[in-house]
């Protein structure tokens, strides 16, 4: 329970990676244990809350995170309680193996549709027109379709 808990204050702030179950459910338990004994012995409570705000939410996000889903779910109440108790998804796009190995990085997988590519965009855009194939201001070449000069603005005719 105190590697989880020491694991969370850690990564105060990183939203990046894994977290286990255990780490989570360990975390919002000592977290609710904590809040309970400083609202009875003490007025410090906004001040325990704001401190443990951030890291309560990154364990949040983490823990989507290794259940394969995006962090965004935890603005979603009752769909992330879900997804919180869910199990780990094994590997997957935030890191694979486990929790500890975890890779922050996301890398989108490639797309099926090919798209255009930027050369033959521009092959296209700079192939000269049949008439008027330069700029009369200031003689770049005039591209297909083209109404304006790239280079000085000029409108063509």
């Amino acid at each position: 329970m105190s590697q989880a808990i020491r694991s969370v204050l850690q990564k105060y702030a990183t939203f990046g990676g894994r977290a286990s179950r255990s780490e989570y459910w360990y975390w919002i338990l000592a977290f609710w244990i904590g809040w309970y004994i400083v609202i009875v012995f003490t007025k410090l409570f906004p001040l325990y809350d704001f401190g443990l705000f951030i890291p309560t939410l990154a364990v949040g996000v983490r823990r989507l995170h290794d259940s394969n889903h995006s962090g965004w779910w935890i603005l979603l109440p009752l769909v992330n309680l879900v997804l919180l108790v869910s199990a780990p998804v094994e590997p997957n796009r935030y890191g694979g193996g486990s929790p500890a190995a975890a890779v922050s990085t996301y890398a989108p997988e490639p797309r099926t549709s090919p798209e255009p590519s930027a050369t033959s965009l521009d092959q296209a855009i700079s192939a000269p027109a049949p008439s008027d194939a330069t700029c009369p201001s200031c003689g770049t070449a005039r591209g297909t379709g083209q109404n304006f000069c790239r280079n000085c603005g000029t409108k063509f005719d």
